[in-house]
């Protein structure tokens, strides 16, 4: 499962985020699903609560996040991003309760990000994979190329 800060979601998240978040978790939860699979020591009761989130997760996912354009249909992002965070948080639990019973997570347990810092806006362009001075280099190169086609 993916280390904190992999999934990011909060109020002002579009829906192309909520989706990747909800591929994510998806992918998260299939791993966990497939690392218990065969353990013999997880108690019956941690079966049954498994299959019922599996289930219960599956349906959500299907429901909210299967169809290319539902992000542009939807209106309840602010909901969707709330409720992800909850299955987050259960899909956690339960990896908690695996690694009891000798189960590897794969990857660690899967965490929300940490909320929104002061120290964030030391980064402003953390959440496109660049850095401030790789993204005026990319200006500058911009201007000089768009300069020489005058």
């Amino acid at each position: 499962m993916a280390a904190a800060g992999d999934i990011d979601l909060g109020i002002f998240s579009s829906p192309g985020e909520l989706k990747a978040a909800a591929d994510r978790i998806n992918s998260e939860v299939e791993g966990l699903d497939d690392a218990i699979d065969g353990n013999e020591d997880i108690p019956q009761a941690t079966w049954d609560a498994w299959s019922s989130f599996w289930s219960r997760w599956k349906a959500f996912y299907n429901e909210n996040f299967s169809s290319p354009v539902w992000s542009w249909l939807t209106s309840r992002t602010g909901s969707l991003s709330d409720q992800l965070e909850s299955w987050t948080a259960d899909a956690k639990n339960f990896a908690t309760q695996f690694q009891k019973y000798g189960v590897e997570v794969p990857g660690g347990v899967l965490s929300p990000a940490e909320p929104f810092s002061l120290k964030d806006l030391a980064n402003p362009l953390k959440g496109f994979g660049i850095t401030v001075d790789v993204a005026l280099v990319l200006v500058v190169v911009g201007l000089i190329v768009w300069k020489g086609m005058k």
